[in-house]
């Protein structure tokens, strides 16, 4: 089996992926304007398909699908189908891939491990409320943004234990921390998706996410009173008592009072 390495950010297989930073645009801009260049002086990229027609021809009769090819070559099963079906030309890049494909039976993996995806969900939704796009988030998981809309659309029952824990870190990562995208926060909030703190077990089926997100402070000599909630989320989230009082412009001794207290005085949820 072949592995073509994933092009990182500043290329255009990165823009091809859905990225829109400036960078992958810029590739991909540069790609274009050389492409036509090549075409104006009779260069093609293509190459004739007819020579990796038979190599998979030689893989069905050993009982590949286009599918086991399209795993193996990382190329799309639509495009793997369209070679199939007499496509007269494809990328060198393509050709070069399923020729290296060997003629050997197939070996396709087990069936494999999922857990449930209601934790990866309400983690995603929650980045969305915030403001985080799937786009961004796919730099930061490596999970396709279509891929993290199909969960965060609550569409799958179960993820790869490897996708729930990197969206687990990338939201303990982010979950204080506001996106860009006030269109994806508003559209989140319509949907009635739930921000970080509506949780107490973002993981527990059996879960309710509070009513309101968003608390109102209540002043109390010449400061703000916290919601224990919060103090509680962001120690969980792997925050200091120092990190928490610069976020909470508080000093680190009222949060060490209000974490050794347990709910803090003056504690007040918004109505």
């Amino acid at each position: 089996m072949t592995h073509r390495k994933r092009q990182g950010h500043g290329t255009r297989g990165c823009y091809q992926r859905g990225c829109r930073l400036p960078e992958c645009e810029l590739a991909n801009y540069r790609y274009g304007k050389q492409l036509g260049l090549d075409h104006a002086q009779g260069v093609y990229r293509e190459q004739d398909a007819t020579e990796a027609r038979a190599h998979m021809e030689k893989l069905f009769a050993l009982k590949w699908r286009q599918a086991d090819i399209a795993r193996a070559t990382e190329i799309s099963t639509s495009l793997i189908s369209l070679i199939a079906n007499g496509q007269k030309a494809t990328s060198a890049a393509n050709v070069a891939a399923i020729l290296a494909v060997p003629i050997t039976p197939v070996v396709r993996p087990g069936p494999q491990a999922r857990v449930p995806a209601i934790g990866s969900t309400r983690r995603l939704r929650a980045l969305a409320t915030l403001g985080h796009t799937w786009v961004s988030l796919m730099s930061e998981t490596g999970i396709t943004n279509d891929r993290l809309g199909d969960i965060a659309r609550g569409i799958l029952d179960g993820v790869r234990p490897e996708e729930a824990q990197v969206i687990a870190r990338t939201y303990r990562r982010l979950c204080n921390v506001k996106g860009h995208c006030a269109q994806v926060a508003g559209c989140a909030a319509g949907k009635g998706w739930h921000g970080p703190l509506a949780w107490d077990d973002i993981d527990d089926p059996a879960a309710k996410p509070e009513p309101c997100d968003p608390y109102r402070p209540i002043a109390k000599n010449g400061r703000d009173s916290m919601r224990r909630q919060e103090i509680q989320h962001l120690l969980d989230c792997g925050e200091s008592v120092a990190s928490i009082a610069k976020q909470m412009h508080a000093n680190e001794k009222y949060i060490s009072d209000l974490v050794s207290q347990g709910v803090p005085a003056g504690y007040q949820t918004a109505a």
